[in-house]
């Protein structure tokens, strides 16, 4: 799990716009490897449809439980690490 907030804290986080494709944002979810191994390390069954769904799933369940930030970015959401937000609030 460390490995998943690593990967948060060394890029701005990803942001999935309302306006979307589905190829998009099934890409913008494939650039979240650490989330999709542990999908695959405890539902290995799961479907590439549905393992975009537990993608997003985990990332609302990580920020309901601070531990990544969730911010409205225009028409759309970022997900960030919890430090850049602290960052963004007092620099």
């Amino acid at each position: 799990m460390m490995t998943l907030f690593v990967g948060f804290s060394e890029s701005d986080g990803i942001e999935l716009s309302d306006e979307l494709t589905d190829a998009d944002y099934e890409r913008v979810l494939d650039e979240v490897t650490p989330i999709r191994s542990l999908i695959q390390q405890y539902q290995p069954q799961t479907t590439p449809e549905d393992g975009y769904f537990l993608t997003e799933f985990i990332l609302w369940g990580l920020t309901l439980n601070n531990k990544l930030s969730k911010y409205r970015v225009g028409s759309g959401l970022q997900f960030q690490d919890k430090f850049q937000e602290y960052l963004r609030n007092n620099l």
